[in-house]
Protein backbone atom coordinates (compact mmCIF):
# COMPACT_ATOMS: atom_id res chain seq x y z
CA UNK A 1 0.00 0.00 0.00
CA UNK A 2 2.88 2.36 0.77
CA UNK A 3 4.16 1.87 -2.71
CA UNK A 4 0.83 2.50 -4.81
CA UNK A 5 0.70 5.78 -2.34
CA UNK A 6 4.35 6.76 -3.63
CA UNK A 7 3.04 5.83 -7.41
CA UNK A 8 0.09 8.17 -7.25
CA UNK A 9 2.02 10.81 -5.74
CA UNK A 10 4.43 11.25 -8.83
CA UNK A 11 0.81 11.48 -10.80
CA UNK A 12 0.53 14.77 -12.18
CA UNK A 13 -2.74 15.03 -10.35
CA UNK A 14 -2.98 12.80 -7.20
CA UNK A 15 -6.50 11.86 -6.34
CA UNK A 16 -6.63 11.00 -3.00
CA UNK A 17 -9.80 8.86 -3.37
CA UNK A 18 -7.57 6.47 -5.16
CA UNK A 19 -6.51 5.65 -1.08
CA UNK A 20 -9.64 4.36 -0.24
CA UNK A 21 -10.39 1.07 -2.30
CA UNK A 22 -6.51 0.41 -1.30
CA UNK A 23 -7.77 0.55 2.18
CA UNK A 24 -10.90 -1.69 1.69
CA UNK A 25 -8.63 -4.07 -0.21
CA UNK A 26 -6.57 -4.47 2.31
CA UNK A 27 -8.48 -4.50 4.88
CA UNK A 28 -10.55 -7.39 3.83
CA UNK A 29 -8.05 -9.30 2.60
CA UNK A 30 -6.53 -9.32 6.43
CA UNK A 31 -10.06 -10.00 7.65
CA UNK A 32 -10.82 -12.60 5.59
CA UNK A 33 -7.00 -14.85 6.11
CA UNK A 34 -8.93 -14.76 9.84
CA UNK A 35 -11.86 -16.96 8.30
CA UNK A 36 -9.55 -18.93 5.96
CA UNK A 37 -6.82 -19.53 8.49
CA UNK A 38 -8.89 -20.79 11.23
CA UNK A 39 -9.84 -23.96 11.83
CA UNK A 40 -13.42 -25.60 12.51
CA UNK A 41 -11.76 -27.19 15.70
CA UNK A 42 -10.71 -24.06 17.29
CA UNK A 43 -13.13 -22.59 19.68
CA UNK A 44 -11.53 -18.73 19.28
CA UNK A 45 -12.77 -17.88 15.54
CA UNK A 46 -12.99 -14.25 15.94
CA UNK A 47 -9.64 -13.51 17.46
CA UNK A 48 -6.74 -11.45 15.36
CA UNK A 49 -3.29 -12.47 15.77
CA UNK A 50 -0.56 -9.53 16.53
CA UNK A 51 0.30 -9.85 12.87
CA UNK A 52 -3.04 -8.80 11.50
CA UNK A 53 -4.12 -6.37 14.16
CA UNK A 54 -0.59 -4.86 12.60
CA UNK A 55 -1.32 -5.00 9.27
CA UNK A 56 -4.79 -3.25 9.93
CA UNK A 57 -3.45 -0.61 11.88
CA UNK A 58 -1.01 -0.07 9.21
CA UNK A 59 -3.18 0.70 6.29
CA UNK A 60 -5.59 2.86 8.25
CA UNK A 61 -1.83 4.81 9.37
CA UNK A 62 -0.85 4.43 5.58
CA UNK A 63 -4.54 6.26 4.16
CA UNK A 64 -4.73 8.83 7.17
CA UNK A 65 -1.15 10.14 6.43
CA UNK A 66 -1.41 9.93 2.80
CA UNK A 67 -4.08 12.00 3.21
CA UNK A 68 -2.94 14.19 5.39
CA UNK A 69 0.88 14.74 3.84
CA UNK A 70 0.34 14.71 0.33
CA UNK A 71 -0.56 18.09 -1.21
CA UNK A 72 -1.47 19.02 -4.57
CA UNK A 73 2.02 20.77 -6.44
CA UNK A 74 1.27 23.55 -9.13
CA UNK A 75 2.61 22.51 -12.42
CA UNK A 76 1.72 25.67 -14.02
CA UNK A 77 0.76 29.18 -12.78
CA UNK A 78 -2.63 30.27 -13.59
CA UNK A 79 -2.78 34.45 -13.64
CA UNK A 80 -6.54 34.38 -14.70
CA UNK A 81 -8.14 31.90 -12.38
CA UNK A 82 -9.14 34.62 -10.11
CA UNK A 83 -11.51 35.94 -13.28
CA UNK A 84 -13.86 33.11 -13.10
CA UNK A 85 -16.03 32.94 -10.93
CA UNK A 86 -18.11 30.42 -8.85
CA UNK A 87 -20.99 30.39 -11.24
CA UNK A 88 -18.74 30.19 -14.27
CA UNK A 89 -17.94 26.94 -15.74
CA UNK A 90 -15.08 25.30 -18.68
CA UNK A 91 -16.12 22.88 -21.22
CA UNK A 92 -12.96 21.15 -21.22
CA UNK A 93 -11.93 17.52 -21.81
CA UNK A 94 -8.88 16.09 -20.13
CA UNK A 95 -7.22 19.66 -18.95
CA UNK A 96 -10.33 20.00 -17.20
CA UNK A 97 -9.28 17.71 -14.28
CA UNK A 98 -6.23 19.99 -13.78
CA UNK A 99 -8.49 22.88 -13.95
CA UNK A 100 -10.65 21.97 -10.66
CA UNK A 101 -7.89 20.03 -8.87
CA UNK A 102 -5.16 22.81 -9.05
CA UNK A 103 -7.76 25.90 -9.04
CA UNK A 104 -10.97 24.92 -8.03
CA UNK A 105 -12.47 26.04 -11.50
CA UNK A 106 -15.61 24.34 -12.41
CA UNK A 107 -14.97 22.19 -15.74
CA UNK A 108 -17.81 19.89 -17.55
CA UNK A 109 -17.39 17.19 -20.61
CA UNK A 110 -19.58 18.51 -23.22
CA UNK A 111 -19.36 15.14 -25.35
CA UNK A 112 -21.71 12.98 -22.77
CA UNK A 113 -25.15 13.22 -23.93
CA UNK A 114 -26.85 13.32 -27.07
CA UNK A 115 -26.88 16.04 -29.45
CA UNK A 116 -30.16 17.60 -27.28
CA UNK A 117 -29.32 17.19 -24.44
CA UNK A 118 -26.12 19.25 -25.00
CA UNK A 119 -28.06 21.85 -26.28
CA UNK A 120 -30.32 22.19 -23.40
CA UNK A 121 -27.74 22.14 -21.00
CA UNK A 122 -25.82 24.85 -22.81
CA UNK A 123 -29.61 27.16 -23.04
CA UNK A 124 -29.73 26.61 -19.64
CA UNK A 125 -26.62 28.14 -18.37
CA UNK A 126 -27.15 30.87 -20.21
CA UNK A 127 -30.27 31.44 -19.60
CA UNK A 128 -29.58 30.94 -15.67
CA UNK A 129 -25.93 33.57 -16.45
CA UNK A 130 -23.52 31.46 -15.41
CA UNK A 131 -20.41 32.25 -17.89
CA UNK A 132 -19.52 29.60 -20.16
CA UNK A 133 -15.88 28.79 -21.36
CA UNK A 134 -14.76 26.89 -23.55
CA UNK A 135 -11.35 25.36 -23.64
CA UNK A 136 -9.75 24.81 -27.28
CA UNK A 137 -8.34 21.27 -27.04
CA UNK A 138 -9.19 18.38 -29.28
CA UNK A 139 -12.13 19.20 -30.91
CA UNK A 140 -14.14 21.24 -28.31
CA UNK A 141 -14.43 24.41 -29.80
CA UNK A 142 -16.17 22.58 -33.22
CA UNK A 143 -18.53 20.16 -31.02
CA UNK A 144 -19.51 23.51 -28.56
CA UNK A 145 -20.06 25.56 -31.73
CA UNK A 146 -22.68 22.57 -33.42
CA UNK A 147 -24.61 22.98 -30.10
CA UNK A 148 -24.38 26.47 -29.34
CA UNK A 149 -26.21 29.48 -30.80
CA UNK A 150 -23.66 32.59 -29.83
CA UNK A 151 -20.39 33.47 -30.51
CA UNK A 152 -16.65 32.48 -28.90
CA UNK A 153 -14.25 35.21 -27.85
CA UNK A 154 -10.37 34.55 -26.82
CA UNK A 155 -10.87 35.07 -23.23
CA UNK A 156 -7.68 33.66 -21.66
CA UNK A 157 -5.02 30.79 -22.07
CA UNK A 158 -4.01 27.72 -19.73
CA UNK A 159 -1.29 24.76 -20.42
CA UNK A 160 -0.75 26.07 -23.91
CA UNK A 161 -4.78 25.88 -24.87
CA UNK A 162 -6.74 28.90 -25.63
CA UNK A 163 -9.63 29.45 -23.26
CA UNK A 164 -12.58 31.18 -24.75
CA UNK A 165 -15.74 33.13 -24.00
CA UNK A 166 -19.24 31.79 -24.81
CA UNK A 167 -21.74 34.87 -25.83
CA UNK A 168 -25.12 33.96 -26.42
CA UNK A 169 -27.16 35.26 -29.06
Amino acid sequence: MVLMIFLMASKPIFNLYYLAPQLVLTTSISSMSIFISQSCFDRSFYSIDKFRIFVLTCSILTFILGYILIQPSFNEPFPSAKDFSGKSIIWADSIGSKLLYYHNINTAKLHFGSTKAQEDIIKYLSKNNVDQFVLDEKNQVSNFKKVSSGSLTEFSKYDSFNILKFIPD
